[in-house]
């Protein structure tokens, strides 16, 4: 799938068409919300702190043997289950302050885990702990989002040679993979009722956003999510789609990458697309012949 992958698209390009995962996709196979707050921060911890002392602060985790951290930032993830497994378990009248503590802790192994493994596994960014401060909040942010740009920078960093290895939320591109194309699905080991599909136990609150053109933002990564490329997947019949712009410079940011006014600018130009989301939906423009479609398209 990766050798398929464009960068300047983000789509899959097969012999018969273009297809991606969109954010309806997200919140269809996994609940996560998409309309909501977009989940940004400066790489920066408080003034006067660092991202240790954040960690210890909210989790009381003291990193101290050798090989827990990697730089400043990035923690390992089995240390952190390791400090888990000797706590004392929560139960009913546990502290509210200890289930905190718990909850911040597993969720930086679900993170650096599972949806936002680094190449190697090991290590999860403190950066997110941000979002962990406050953890009534947890439900007002666009996680569908998070994730979709985080697994579209994995896959075009490593289409265009940038890494050796390819990493981000495997598990959503395997279900998206099975669900969209029918020689991928393996033999299901459980008949479900086809009335009652299995994504109907979540609230689809964000439908109005899954064909937005909109940026993905994950803290200082933006992608375009692009869903005028994959109308059929809307149920629409697929256009010729506009030219895009695209620069590879940006898939060189990193953790150690410079926050200079210049970035600063360009986030806010970004922020300021996302609070537009719902003014910048794929529309259904003249109908393209499939003949001229399949011509421009190869």
């Amino acid at each position: 799938m990766v050798e398929r992958w464009r960068p300047e698209t983000h789509t899959f390009n097969l012999c018969t068409d273009e297809v991606t995962i969109t954010l309806q996709d997200v919140e269809v196979l996994f609940g996560l919300r998409v309309d909501g707050e977009p989940l940004y921060t400066r790489y920066e911890p408080p003034p006067g702190s660092t991202w240790v002392t954040e960690l210890t602060r909210l989790t009381h985790f003291v990193p101290g043997a050798e090989g827990q951290m990697s730089g400043q930032s990035r923690v390992q993830i089995s240390a952190l289950c390791t400090y888990l497994e000797d706590l004392d378990p929560v139960q009913d009248g546990t502290q509210q302050d200890v289930v905190d503590r718990h909850t911040r802790l597993y969720m930086l192994i679900i993170f650096g885990g599972i949806l936002f493994p680094n190449s190697t596994g090991a290590f999860v960014c403190l950066r997110y702990l941000v979002f962990l401060e406050h953890l009534d909040w947890l439900g007002d942010y666009s996680w569908a989002v998070f994730v979709l740009a985080y697994l579209y920078r994995c896959l075009c960093r490593a289409s265009i040679g940038a890494v050796s290895d390819v990493c981000g939320f495997f598990a959503l591109l395997q279900l998206w993979a099975w669900k969209r194309m029918l020689p991928f699905q393996p033999v299901p080991r459980h008949h479900l009722d086809i009335d009652m599909p299995y994504a109907r136990r979540w609230d689809w609150v964000g439908q109005g956003v899954w064909s937005s053109r909109c940026p993905l933002i994950h803290i200082d990564i933006v992608e375009d999510h692009m869903p005028e490329r994959v109308l059929r997947q809307f149920g629409y019949t697929q256009s010729i789609p506009p030219d895009v712009r695209h620069e590879l410079r940006h898939y060189q940011r990193d953790d150690w990458a410079a926050v200079d006014d210049e970035f600063l600018a360009f986030m806010a130009v970004q922020l300021h697309r996302w609070e537009n989301r719902l003014g910048t939906l794929a529309v259904v423009g003249h109908l393209t012949p499939i003949q001229d479609y399949m011509r421009w398209y190869h």
